[in-house]
């Protein structure tokens, strides 16, 4: 069965058994048959003599291609609709809604919008004399002289094409003298034998000795220092390997401190 879009449709339902004097209440569901999706809920009205009876507004038919949909009717012993009766099935029914098209004389075909009729031929034609109209009216478009923006480009492609790459000069290498060693093992060789030596005279007094080393420790402290100036201010790019050796001297002078006043 075939229903029109957004039309009131009269859902029914007769009970099985009209001699039965009970109480009862029905209530429809109206479903997508597709997606199974709840369109509506309808509650019958009781007329009498078993029969149910309610009014479903039709949903549009939006695609134009039509759509079926499902009406299943359930029998209740309560008005809050919650308890099924057990002696009446459930009963569903099937319907495609869609615009329904009649015929007319001429060939045409019609159908209908709030229950006017529409022929669909005298619409296509209204449409063609309109558009006709319409295209009669368009100006035609004013040709546009673009040689002036032509002419602009090919002198702009022309000087690009003119650039030439800047060769980079390649700078020259930069080779640093080799720095000069200087060798601070034959005075840390000194010192271990003054080492030496002190442990031998423990018990004495040593008091003359002390203050010369004393002496000789500043001394070599300065002369060092110096020694470090002067390489620098001949060789400047030399930084870290004498200041290294520097403080290894220093270092082992430093490490006698037991015999040396503070």
């Amino acid at each position: 069965m075939q229903i029109q879009p957004q039309e009131s449709f009269i859902i029914t339902r007769q009970i099985d058994d009209p001699t039965d004097t009970n109480t009862y209440y029905v209530r429809a569901f109206v479903r997508n048959a597709k997606t199974d999706a709840l369109l509506a809920t309808v509650n019958l009205t009781d007329k009498g003599n078993q029969r149910f009876r309610g009014e479903w507004q039709v949903n549009a038919d939006i695609t134009g291609q039509g759509y079926y949909v499902t009406i299943t009717t359930h029998v209740y012993t309560d008005s809050s609709y919650t308890t099924e009766s057990q002696d009446y099935r459930i009963l569903e029914n099937q319907y495609l809604v869609k615009e329904r098209n009649q015929s007319f004389g001429g060939g045409g075909f019609a159908g209908t919008i709030k229950g006017e009729k529409i022929d669909y031929n005298k619409i296509k034609e209204l449409l063609r004399v309109v558009v006709k109209e319409e295209i009669q009216t368009i100006k035609p478009t004013e040709k546009i002289d673009l040689s002036p923006i032509l002419s602009q480009i090919r002198v702009v492609i022309k000087a690009i094409s003119g650039i030439k790459p800047t060769k980079i000069p390649e700078f020259p290498k930069i080779e640093f003298p080799k720095q000069k060693e200087v060798d601070f093992n034959p005075l840390i060789k000194e010192f271990k034998n003054i080492d030496e030596k002190l442990s031998l005279v423990k018990n004495s007094d040593l008091t003359p000795i002390i203050d010369y080393l004393n002496h000789l420790k500043k001394l070599i402290e300065v002369k060092t220092e110096e020694q470090f100036k002067q390489i620098q201010q001949e060789q400047p790019e030399i930084k870290l390997i004498p200041k290294r050796e520097f403080i290894k001297v220093i270092g082992e002078i430093k490490k006698r401190n037991f015999i040396f006043s503070k």
